[in-house]
């Protein structure tokens, strides 16, 4: 008997011997081929970027006159980087305050988001900020995300004038433009009004929605303020509750990420909104020269085609 339980016990560790001779040729197969095969995906990093995704789109040609009132869009998949459809997303347009997500990288860029900024007499005076106070101090991550949910113009001049210069922060962001990619980009002032001869921001759809494909990228949990109808943020006099989102139909959206408004007289309505489409796979819509009120059934047209058009 003891011989029969030696035997067993040799002809267990040669197969446990053969399955680990086969385990470790797949494992450098897998890694000379550089390929994270579902197997092995914990043993060989990847260095893709975005993985391929296995979901596409088929759209129907749009048939129907005056389907938007946007002068330009566009829809733009994110993790294919591509463009699904649009209309004249490469013309060069008024941002308006779409302006205040690049305001909003480059401060992340520029210094921490721990850094104390102390508002001023002269960033509320118009009175319209009605969540600062003099002599507040707040973080800045704090003040990024009102801004970005208010439309905050005080804010914008207060964050460009309290991290450096105006001007070496308006240079930043156009540095940040023009280092990734985004050629039509052009900034004049950080919270993207207009005014008689001059623009705030001005650029394509396309290169907004990579902006915000950037913004969601790099600056995740600040986007994220934007989803919500309201926000509470944290100064230090205690928590600002029930901000109001200038895009009050956020709550119409599954799997929305994040938004940002923008209105003047020289843009008109803009908006622009990422989702996620299916799990992992965010697309970033973009509407410019709309009005004020349709800038929003605009979007909502473009993200139901879109929805419609998932495969």
């Amino acid at each position: 008997m003891a011989l029969h339980a030696k035997d067993r016990s040799d002809k267990k560790n040669l197969e446990n011997f053969y399955a680990l001779t086969i385990i470790l040729f797949l494992v450098l197969i897998s890694v000379k081929s550089k390929e994270a095969t579902a197997t092995f995906g914990l043993l060989v990093a990847s260095k893709v970027e975005y993985a391929t995704s296995s979901i596409s789109f088929s759209f129907e040609p749009i048939v129907e006159e005056n389907y938007l009132q946007a002068k330009t869009y566009v829809v733009y998949d994110v993790v294919n980087k591509k463009v699904l459809f649009g209309q004249n997303e490469n013309q060069v347009v008024s941002l308006a305050s779409m302006t205040k997500l690049m305001t909003a990288i480059a401060a992340k860029e520029l210094t921490s988001g721990d850094t104390i900024i102390t508002i001023r007499p002269e960033a509320i005076e118009a009175g319209y900020d009605i969540g600062l106070k003099n002599g507040q101090m707040w973080k800045m991550n704090e003040l990024i995300k009102y801004m970005l949910v208010f439309s905050s113009n005080d804010v914008a001049n207060l964050l460009a004038t309290s991290i450096t210069s105006r001007e070496a922060f308006i240079a930043k962001m156009n540095e940040i433009a023009k280092r990734e990619g985004m050629n039509t980009l052009v900034f004049t002032n950080p919270n993207g009004l207009d005014g008689p001869g001059f623009f705030g921001g001005r650029g394509s759809a396309v290169d907004v929605a990579l902006l915000m494909s950037y913004a969601y990228k790099t600056i995740p949990s600040l986007i994220d303020a934007t989803s919500k109808s309201r926000a509470t943020v944290f100064s230090s006099t205690g928590p600002v509750s029930g901000v109001p989102n200038t895009n009050q139909v956020v709550d119409k959206f599954v799997g929305i990420e994040g938004s940002k408004t923008g209105f003047t007289d020289e843009a008109g309505g803009n908006l622009v909104m990422i989702f996620d489409v299916a799990i992992g796979h965010p697309i970033v819509i973009v509407v410019t020269g709309s009005t004020r009120t349709e800038r929003f059934s605009d979007v909502e047209k473009l993200y139901d085609r879109t929805k419609k058009a998932l495969q």
